[in-house]
């Protein structure tokens, strides 16, 4: 994988989310929950283009779907911030589904979502300091370099 696919990757992976609008207002016990149980993006789609076809869609179906329920846990503070990472989210799951034996394809498809969606990186850090004030979950853990 590239370096831009996987900054791309990596913006999106702060938080997943689904771009599905809901009537319900969310709260911070269910968002905090939810954001426990959803996976990073970059975890789903990592090693799509070696994965069994059958093995990739049951993983990017279920991130679909821990996506949209997160999206409709976060509540009114949190949701826009969410609704805009969703977006790429999606976009970057969609990517891999149509293009999976394809990682050219794949690039070329996100590096036009990032385009669209450059509100997703703010958005990102944004509902990363809510998740990890409000949840106690870092989403962008550091790693202590063992050098």
């Amino acid at each position: 994988m590239s370096r831009r696919l996987l900054a791309v990757v990596a913006a999106a992976s702060l938080v997943a989310a689904s771009g599905a609008c809901t009537r319900d207002k969310g709260s911070d016990d269910a968002f905090c929950r939810e954001i426990r149980r959803t996976p990073t993006l970059e975890s789903v789609v990592s090693g799509f283009a070696d994965a069994d076809p059958d093995e990739l869609t049951t993983r990017l179906d279920a991130a679909r779907d821990a996506y949209h329920r997160l999206h409709d846990a976060a509540p009114e503070a949190v949701r826009d911030d969410v609704g805009a990472v969703v977006d790429l989210a999606d976009e970057v799951i969609s990517a891999v589904d149509d293009h999976h034996d394809d990682p050219e394809a794949v690039t070329t498809q996100l590096r036009k979502a990032a385009g669209r969606h450059k509100d997703a990186a703010k958005a990102s850090v944004a509902v990363a300091a809510y998740a990890k004030k409000t949840c106690g979950v870092d989403l962008n853990p550091v790693v202590a370099d063992g050098g």
